[in-house]
């Protein structure tokens, strides 16, 4: 059995063929959830300048706000300093585009 490889983008390109990329989804989760005493927020996002990520307790007020690292795929929340019940979240970004979740603690 022969072991094929083919490297469409390189034959592609001597053709004078453009092959299109198919953009990435943003997107944004955070785990454990259920969170105790802290939570990880794992994203992709788009090529943008900035992002911040901002949770609001069940009836609508700001609880924390952090800057996120486009370079990063990831960061940590501690989430000791909230009272058990359920948050929504938002990932917003300079570019217009915004995520939205849910996150539960329990403590």
């Amino acid at each position: 059995m022969m072991n094929l490889f083919y490297d469409d983008i390189n034959i592609c390109l001597q053709a004078g063929i453009i092959l299109r990329q198919i953009p990435k989804k943003p997107t944004a989760r955070l785990y454990p959830n259920p969170a105790n005493n802290s939570v990880t927020l794992v994203y992709e996002l788009p090529e943008v300048s900035t992002a911040e990520f901002l949770l609001f307790n069940s009836v609508g007020m700001l609880q924390l706000k952090q800057q996120m690292k486009i370079d990063v795929t990831q960061m940590s929340l501690s989430t000791e300093q909230l009272a058990p019940g359920e948050y929504h979240y938002q990932v917003n970004t300079s570019s217009d585009f915004q995520l939205n979740g849910k996150l539960v603690i329990i403590h």
